[in-house]
């Protein structure tokens, strides 16, 4: 009988999330991560290299030098979520890395949001400089509903994209898949922006690409402060204008749960699957929940266990996410100075007789769920 392990890692502010798979024998035989990364800009006397050191423990404790990754999903490119993608490959074996198209508006948010949040674009260069290799990485493009979703069954070793539909499934054995959701980016005002600034007049190659090391040295040059201004005036409040999804489960068509899933204290019900999992990474649901609810419907009334968006951020919160009931697992800092998790997102998930779980650089709070398949 085949064993799932999957951890919700102590990070704090950020997020790392992984999947071990294992045979009857007990051998690891696949492995999969959703981000991987922890940062807090607003954090009182932690530095950069100390949030760093963090994430690098994580990965050297929970991974042996040389293990495959079979694949790596990364929601979004802001430095939180993905600070720790260096040392995770230079560790492991990273065999395919799925991404977010990267459409111009991607990088250029990607690039001013790190340099606005963060002072840094250095990570972003470096993680992008990776995605580059077209050998080991796949981008999702936006999923388009006229599309058919194509559904095939791939061997346990293997971690395969189809790319015939903007849409992408993946499965391994017993009808596990993984299944990303890329949705429409709303903000191609950054394009228009940037288009009308003569300092960035050469970073194009084309419409749709944007040479890196061009873009990097013209940000460099006009300096941060000029880009918290660019980013400020279109983005405003909303920080989070695209974050890619990962729905990892069983298909629900044939059974929706497992014996060995938990169940929960009596003041809840036992619908608590947990055996289907969401990872949102930083999606903003407040405004594109009816995409994400439409585009996952099919498993949607199966889904026991989610990743609450950004840190549990009110920016990010929708009712309709709650409306049935789930572990909610929410990573944010211990002392964070954002506030995350927000108090309306809790008094959401509560009333909605969710059971929300906080997960903070603590290691006593690292949460494991453990199936047999």
């Amino acid at each position: 009988m085949a064993t799932l392990k999957r951890t919700f890692h102590p990070v704090g502010h950020g997020a790392f999330y992984t999947e071990r798979f294992y045979d009857n024998l007990g051998n690891n035989i696949a492995n999969i991560v959703f981000d991987c990364g922890c940062f807090e800009t607003a954090k009182a006397g932690v530095s950069p290299e100390a949030f760093q050191q963090r994430i690098n423990d994580i990965i050297t404790s929970c991974f042996n030098k040389g293990d495959k990754i079979d694949a790596l999903f990364v929601s979004h490119f802001h430095q939180d979520h993905i600070n720790g993608i260096n040392k995770l490959m230079e560790h492991c074996d990273v065999k395919r890395i799925f991404i977010p198209k990267l459409t111009p508006q991607i990088v250029l948010e990607a690039y001013l949001g790190n340099a606005m949040h963060y002072e840094d674009i250095d990570t972003i260069e470096d993680f992008l400089h990776i995605c580059q290799d077209k050998e080991k990485t796949t981008q999702i493009g936006e999923f388009n509903f006229d599309e058919n979703v194509r559904f095939e069954v791939l061997d346990i070793s293997t971690v395969k994209a189809y790319m015939d539909s903007p849409s992408i499934i993946t499965l391994i054995e017993n009808n596990w898949q993984f299944i990303p959701f890329n949705s429409k980016n709303k903000k191609g005002e950054i394009v228009e922006a940037i288009k009308l600034d003569e300092r960035f007049a050469d970073i194009w190659e084309d419409d749709e690409t944007i040479d890196i090391d061009k873009l990097s040295t013209v940000i460099q040059d006009i300096g941060i402060e000029e880009c918290k201004k660019i980013y400020q005036s279109v983005y405003g409040e909303k920080h989070n204008s695209y974050s890619m999804t990962l729905y990892s489960g069983v298909d629900c068509g044939e059974r929706c749960c497992l014996p060995a899933c938990l169940h929960i204290l009596e003041e809840y019900t036992n619908k608590m699957c947990t055996i289907n999992c969401l990872y949102t990474g930083d999606y903003e649901a407040s405004d594109g929940f009816a995409s994400l609810q439409k585009f996952y419907s099919y498993f949607w009334n199966n889904i026991g266990l989610i990743q609450v968006p950004h840190h549990g951020s009110e920016k990010n919160l929708n009712n309709g996410l709650y409306s049935l009931e789930k572990i909610c697992i929410i990573s944010a800092g211990e002392t964070d100075k954002y506030g995350h998790p927000d108090d309306a997102t809790l008094d959401v998930i509560w009333k909605n007789k969710c059971l929300p779980i906080i997960i903070t650089e603590n290691p006593k709070t690292k949460q494991q769920f453990i199936y047999n398949l």
